[in-house]
């Protein structure tokens, strides 16, 4: 049995090999997503250790999040170079709160910003 907070296995008395379990959660994703996690892994790698046990639980923690909210808010992670300052950890933090507050969101914009104009016909004389 592996332990879900620390990847030990009692079974085999063995730290869990990452790699299958990684793959298998990236195989979920669609091909944009995995591209633009292969991206941002790499370019925090560039300024921060980045061991393959936290690319896993980074992975674990944000599965549930659908993949548009995971490309939006590594998009802003990337606008505002967070990488260069912030670790995975913060990234994880924004992608999980972008998807508990997107329906607030939306419901904020539509209320700024109006919905569909009404429809109205047109009269020829």
């Amino acid at each position: 049995m592996i332990c879900p907070s620390c990847g030990f296995d009692s079974s085999t008395k063995k730290q869990a090999n990452f790699t299958p379990l990684i793959q298998a959660l990236m195989s979920k994703r669609s091909k944009s997503t995995n591209n633009v996690l292969g991206n941002i892994f790499k370019t925090i790698k560039e300024y921060h250790p980045l061991a393959v046990k936290t690319i896993y639980f980074f992975l674990r923690d944000i599965e549930d999040v659908e993949d548009r909210v995971v490309r939006f808010s590594i998009g802003q992670y990337y606008k505002a170079e967070k990488y260069t300052d912030k670790n995975i950890h913060y990234l994880k933090a924004m992608i999980l709160n972008y998807g508990k507050d997107s329906s607030k969101l939306k419901d904020t914009e539509k209320k700024i910003y109006g919905g569909k104009p009404p429809v109205r016909e047109v009269i020829n004389e």
